[in-house]
């Protein structure tokens, strides 16, 4: 708990400072190795916050979240998160366990909002609430991919053990847009776009149910 307390007063902490409408507090993200590796985690963790003014460089920041693998301390899609002060580090076994450690900042926002009366504070509420539409979104796309690549290692190498890692990551990511979609119809207006229409996250919603019967019926292939 005292980990998920520290981390949760380091990210209401940039919230609050752009929610009170001062100019957004600076953040580096410092990776020890190869950045394309983490690629991914950086994006999503760069991405709720980009949209409310936090901003990132490269130099001395107020905050630092710092990224690294350590496959001695941690298993393969393992990780782990320490936070002293303003710098918060994410350790992953691998860059798999890098990437769910970047959605643990996004797990996080739900006790932000119980910390925000939304009736004094309705700028910084509604951020939160931003945050946490797109942690789930966030969520969606990282099993999505985790069901793809498992997929793809069932069909090459005929192991029954990948293809059900697939459809639990599969039925993970539906867990995730079913949260995104329940956000985004209660908050948001519907849009139609020029090229794509109405954005029904419902339908979309079904679309992707369909998935699970596809890895199921799954026949390897040559490609």
């Amino acid at each position: 708990m005292k980990k998920v307390n520290l981390l949760s007063a380091a990210l209401f902490g940039l919230s609050i400072m752009t929610g009170c409408g001062k100019k957004g507090p600076t953040v580096s993200i410092v990776y020890e190795g190869e950045e394309w590796t983490a690629a991914f985690a950086i994006d999503e963790i760069k991405k709720p916050f980009e949209r409310n003014n936090i901003r990132f460089t490269d130099g001395k920041a107020e905050y630092t979240i710092t990224l690294k693998e350590d496959s001695a301390q941690y298993d393969e899609q393992a990780y782990g998160i320490t936070v002293s002060g303003k710098d918060i580090t994410i350790t992953g076994g691998d860059r798999v366990g890098l990437m769910y450690g970047g959605l643990e900042l996004a797990e996080m926002i739900p006790s932000l909002k119980e910390s925000v009366n939304p009736e004094t504070a309705k700028e910084l509420y509604n951020i939160v609430l931003d945050q946490e539409t797109l942690g789930y979104l966030s969520g969606f796309y990282a099993y999505h991919i985790e069901a793809a690549l498992m997929l793809r290692r069932y069909n090459d190498s005929q192991e029954e053990s990948f293809r059900q890692d697939a459809l639990s990551a599969c039925n993970q990511s539906i867990e995730y847009f079913t949260k995104f979609a329940d956000s985004y119809d209660a908050r948001f207006q519907v849009e139609r776009l020029a090229r794509h229409g109405v954005i029904d996250v419902k339908q979309m919603l079904e679309t992707l149910k369909k998935e699970i019967s596809t890895i199921q019926k799954w026949k390897p292939r040559n490609y």
